[in-house]
């Protein structure tokens, strides 16, 4: 096998090959993501809805209608309910679709940045020949894809939700607010354009973050690029929700709205701090989850990538263990190998030589230390001297 694969060394995956690969998985990994994305995002509104409402407590009443006071006076599971039915419409209204749209784009040209930086970097051929088998290759890829998506991973992700989510115009509220089976209806105007508020100006702090992915390095941790996106965002979602209310205030026809908002602008920073608290690690613990499935799904492609590749082979006979030593067995048919086919044949029959699962892999990790060894340059000559005189002087019986 070590002379084999000498011989026979590993074809790096080609970008023309692995794409379509990975395209094929697009669906499935676009509904992960897209199942992953709306959960965090509608999450993270229903916090900030109700850290605001909390914190400013009976405040808010003065924008409100009594029919609102009541409803927002409900217990907080009632209400936090009621806001994700809100969210589960917007969904229904066409959200969903757009979303997957640009998940799909996002995550195209993420992964072909990502195969294009790791084939192309200068230890990639090195890293596999340092291999005897294929599938040992898995947790070293795993490692390089992971260094290379944590600079495109959050970027990706941020694009995403940002262009299809918290979209709200107001041509778009103006609709919905003067729709007749909304399923918020108890909530009334009141609760549509507070959620709008919130939906738009996160959507405008994700807007300001694109900034922020372009400057990472990938030598940051998911918490550290986090503050930082939280912290250029923090601005602009309060611009953004101030624009929101000024576009919707003439729906309203309440004039006393406007003293409301003053009343959110004022604990603004106190509120965002507590959100910050709730929202990091949810959003750390999402796109580790998103990464994880990414990669797992890289590794995938990228092994049975090499696994099929068929643009080297090596001429083998390959008699079964029975008929290896019988006369004869020299004349046995040749046929072309890959690396994927010589490793197949290889372990199966180490495998009929072994008695448990234990021996067969400290056979196969026996014969990987073989591989490494062979990879070390041969010593010079004067090494050699040097090692050959040490054994003399070890063995030679000492002088009484």
């Amino acid at each position: 096998m070590v002379v084999a694969r000498r011989c026979l060394p590993y074809e790096l995956p080609q970008p023309d090959t692995i794409r379509p690969r990975f395209h094929h998985e697009m669906d499935k990994l676009t509904e992960y993501l897209l199942h992953e994305s709306i959960d965090f995002f509608r999450e993270l509104v229903i916090e900030v809805l109700t850290i605001f409402r909390d914190k400013a407590g009976k405040d808010l009443h003065v924008g409100m209608n009594p029919i609102a006071k009541v409803a927002w006076g409900l217990p907080t599971s009632i209400i936090r309910f009621l806001w994700r039915r809100l969210f589960s419409l917007r969904l229904h209204l066409g959200l969903r679709k757009e979303l997957a749209s640009k998940i799909q784009t996002e995550i195209k040209t993420s992964v072909d940045k990502v195969q294009s930086s790791i084939l192309s970097m200068p230890g990639a051929r090195e890293l596999l020949d340092k291999h005897l088998w294929i599938d040992d290759t898995r947790a070293p890829l795993n490692e390089l894809l992971e260094k290379e998506a944590i600079k495109l991973i959050w970027k990706a992700v941020l694009e995403a939700i940002s262009a299809g989510l918290g979209s709200f115009t107001p041509e778009e509220l103006e609709a919905e607010l003067r729709a007749s089976n909304l399923k918020f209806s108890v909530l009334g105007r009141n609760a549509a354009q507070y959620t709008a508020v919130w939906n738009a100006g996160l959507h405008g702090g994700l807007q300001a973050v694109k900034a922020v992915s372009n400057e990472l390095t990938g030598t940051e941790s998911h918490e550290q690029v986090f503050d930082k996106a939280w912290d250029a965002a923090r601005d602009a979602t309060r611009g953004a929700a101030q624009t929101v209310v000024r576009n919707t205030s003439k729906f309203m026809k309440q004039p006393q709205r406007d003293e409301m908002w003053d009343v959110v602008w004022r604990i603004w920073d106190e509120c965002w701090v507590e959100v910050h608290k709730i929202v990091r690690p949810r959003s750390i613990e999402t796109v580790q989850r998103v990464m994880k499935s990414l990669i797992s799904s890289g590794v995938i492609i990228i092994v049975q990538d090499m696994k099929d590749s068929r643009w080297h082979t090596i001429g083998t006979r390959t008699p079964d263990k029975d008929s290896i030593w019988l006369p004869g067995a020299q004349r046995h048919p040749q046929r072309d190998l890959t690396n994927a086919q010589l490793e197949e044949y290889m372990l199966k029959m180490i495998e009929q030589d072994t008695i448990t699962a234990s021996t067969l892999n400290d056979v196969h990790t026996a014969m990987a230390r073989v591989w490494q060894a062979t990879l070390q340059p041969p010593p010079s000559q004067t090494e050699a001297l040097e090692a050959i005189a040490e054994q003399i002087t070890e063995s030679a019986p000492e002088v009484v």
